[in-house]
């Protein structure tokens, strides 16, 4: 735990001291929340203002959905993490761009190693896009939203080569990743979908053995 607790502080110092992306003059940045050995990894695109303004992650219009997400699932204080993929806010006529993820994404994929999830639920189109992308999911790089939400998809684990002169890389477990919508959009729809969507963390959680260990 104390190696966990200060490489979080050195990926949190690296967060708040970040000069690199063209967001770090915007509100923010809104660091990790939850527990360092955390089951389910909950990740949102990008915090509201409100949440870029306090530091403090899903107080905003996401604030109803993530408290029914963790208690429909059973969730305990230790269980559940939550983050975002790009730390600071957007403004109103900004989008996520691939500027934003090199940067952003790099620190996204130090988090999950560092917290080492089974299950990580993506919360938006950008990061479930990044995710699938960067776990090799090639069969689902083209699928909309409207079908990847509320499935299921195993991430396969995988082993990196140690080479003689080459530092190597610690070995990927497998994971679980449910993609579903962002939880701040304002469309009644969609947040149906989304509590409809996170309520399958549970039953995963469950076969955990199955799925994982396998």
């Amino acid at each position: 735990m104390l190696f966990k607790d200060h490489y979080q502080q050195q990926l949190n110092k690296q967060i708040l001291e970040c000069k690199e992306c063209k967001l770090c003059s915007n509100k923010g940045p809104v660091l990790g929340y939850g527990g360092a050995e955390a089951d389910v990894m909950f990740i949102a695109d990008t915090p509201d203002p409100k949440e870029a303004r306090t530091g403090i992650p899903f107080i905003g219009k996401a604030k109803e959905r993530m408290i029914h997400a963790v208690t429909v699932n059973a969730l305990n204080k230790g269980d559940y993490y939550f983050t975002y993929l790009v730390k600071h806010s957007i403004g109103d006529k900004e989008n996520v761009d691939m500027d934003h993820v090199a940067r952003c994404g790099k620190i996204l994929l130090n988090e999950i190693e560092l917290i080492n999830p089974r299950i990580i639920v993506s919360m938006g189109f950008s990061v479930t896009k990044f995710l699938i992308k960067q776990y090799d999911l090639a069969d689902l790089e083209t699928k909309p939203m409207t079908e990847l939400h509320g499935n299921g998809y195993i991430i396969p684990g995988k082993k990196f080569y140690k080479g003689r002169y080459k530092k190597r890389q610690p070995d990927r477990p497998k994971r679980y990743l449910i993609p579903t919508w962002s939880p701040c959009i304002e469309d009644h729809v969609m947040n149906d979908l989304f509590k409809t969507d996170v309520a399958s963390v549970k039953p995963v959680r469950m076969l955990g053995p199955l799925l994982f260990d396998s």
